[in-house]
């Protein structure tokens, strides 16, 4: 067995594409409660919603065999959680599979899937659950941050 760990949402540093980044108050909330800032620098990271395009693309060139999930905790303060399903080009026509070059990253429009909760059990069962079948990979463990 092959396992990766993602966290239930995105993060990442430095310039370059980033399709599911939020701004403004949704990001600066999901940077706080997950504690996203450099470990030396302190510099803020960026973060956005699970990117599944990029999940996807990750494991298949990975060979990875069943998921982890992390820091599901960071999103138990929303109501609406979306993540990234499906990327389109400019014109609407789906993409089939991750970019080949970061020019065509760049311009992607995200189709969101949207999850709507209102308890922490309810968020696994209607959100993460349904990974299995997107990702084609089994969602194994699902970890929360203890701080």
């Amino acid at each position: 067995m092959l396992y990766v760990l993602v966290k239930a949402y995105t993060s990442r540093v430095g310039s370059g594409p980033f399709p599911t980044e939020l701004f403004g108050e949704e990001g600066d909330r999901l940077r706080k409660a997950g504690m996203e800032f450099g470990t030396t620098t302190g510099r803020p990271r960026r973060c956005g919603w699970l990117d599944i395009v990029a999940l996807k693309y990750c494991c298949q060139i990975n060979g990875f065999s069943s998921l982890n999930l992390t820091k599901l905790d960071v999103l138990s303060g929303l109501s609406e959680i979306k993540v990234g399903v499906s990327y389109n080009q400019a014109d609407g026509q789906k993409l089939q599979s991750f970019p080949g070059d970061l020019d065509t990253l760049e311009q992607v429009q995200v189709s969101f899937g949207v999850f709507l909760f209102t308890s922490f059990p309810q968020l696994v069962n209607q959100t993460i659950r349904p990974l299995d079948r997107i990702i084609a990979l089994f969602v194994e463990f699902m970890l929360i941050s203890i701080f």
